[in-house]
């Protein structure tokens, strides 16, 4: 994975249609992003991990679903957010397979 990797932060859209205002928010999650994800996901396993290791790497754009449904991120605890991730089919985001 490069480190010079950049996700673009998530964009609001506001408009009309059919009489109706609307928001539409937007996060574009590049692919190579993604691959090392699953590159550090897939190496978490013969990896020690010390006190501190980093388990997911959420985007902005779900951040913001999730508090659009009553979840502040900052409030979960790891275990809370995998698991999250893992009912929302974001396994994606998930780079670590070690038990929390």
């Amino acid at each position: 994975m490069s480190d010079n990797i950049n996700l673009i932060d998530a964009h609001t859209d506001f408009g009309c249609a059919i009489g109706q205002n609307y928001t539409k928010h937007t996060q574009e999650i590049p692919m190579d992003f993604l691959d090392g994800l699953q590159s550090e996901r897939l190496a978490s396993a013969a990896v020690r991990a010390g006190e501190l290791h980093r388990v997911a790497s959420v985007p902005t754009a779900v951040v913001e679903i999730w508090l659009r449904q009553g979840l502040d991120i900052h409030k979960m605890t790891a275990r809370e957010i995998v698991a999250k991730l893992h009912r929302d089919g974001l396994d994606a985001f998930v780079t670590s397979n070690k038990r929390i």
